[in-house]
């Protein structure tokens, strides 16, 4: 998105405006607790507050936000029950992604080579930069690859819901970026993920994605709620 307006967007509006603060979330300008200021994003991009108001009711819908009556919205909150609840859903619903794109042949050559190249896109970008100064490309380039792997199971409801449960979890984990882990080591993990799902083994590939979230679960349980995680 441009940052003094939204010319290069073919949304609508109060997409681009969802667009606009789910990338603040993914950059880590916006974390937990923040004020979502609709004058400053009004201002911003040029736009009517209508659209502004429409986006902030989709993202509350979508647990993205915190919205009262007479107040402004917030970048929502989690607590350590919650966080165990969004890690639940998200293992379960990709796993039912993995099932749905092995078992009905959905996921095809030409799928397994552009995960590739998702997953060398953050080997390159590794390279070029500390994850600690880019938490944007980051989870940028992490959100891209597992979309991608949503979109392929022609499963449009659970894709949606992962992608609301994703963004959460960015939420949750950018409150100490150093839960977010490394992109070099991302990319390795993706890598695996990806030769699982290109030889259809469906146990194998349900086995990365959930020892692989569990890892971010034990860090956040460390490092934000000071906790030692035990299953």
């Amino acid at each position: 998105m441009s940052q003094n307006g939204i010319s290069n967007y073919t949304l609508s509006l109060s997409e681009a405006v969802v667009r606009y603060i789910e990338d603040k979330i993914l950059s880590g300008n916006m974390v937990a607790g923040d004020k979502i200021n609709e004058y400053a994003i009004s201002s911003e991009l040029n736009i009517s507050r209508a659209p502004i108001r429409e986006a902030m009711s989709e993202l509350q819908a979508a647990g993205i936000i915190e919205h009262k009556p007479r107040k402004s919205g917030l970048v929502s909150m989690f607590t350590k029950e919650d966080v165990d609840e969004i890690f639940d859903i998200r293992i379960s619903l990709e796993k039912d992604i993995i099932r749905l794109a092995i078992v009905n042949n959905y996921i095809n050559e030409e799928h397994i080579e552009n995960m590739k190249q998702l997953a060398d896109n953050m080997l390159k970008n590794a390279e070029k930069t500390d994850h600690s100064s880019d938490v944007f490309t980051l989870n940028k380039l992490d959100l891209e690859f597992h979309t991608y792997l949503w979109d392929i199971a022609k499963s449009p409801r659970r894709s949606r819901m992962l992608h609301n449960i994703f963004m959460q979890l960015i939420i949750a984990l950018n409150q100490n970026t150093s839960t977010l882990g490394k992109l070099e080591d991302k990319a390795k993990e993706h890598i695996e993920y990806i030769f699982a799902l290109e030889n259809k083994d469906i146990a194998k590939a349900q086995d990365i994605l959930e020892k692989h979230l569990t890892v971010y679960k034990k860090e956040l349980y460390t490092k934000i709620y000071n906790e030692d995680y035990t299953l």
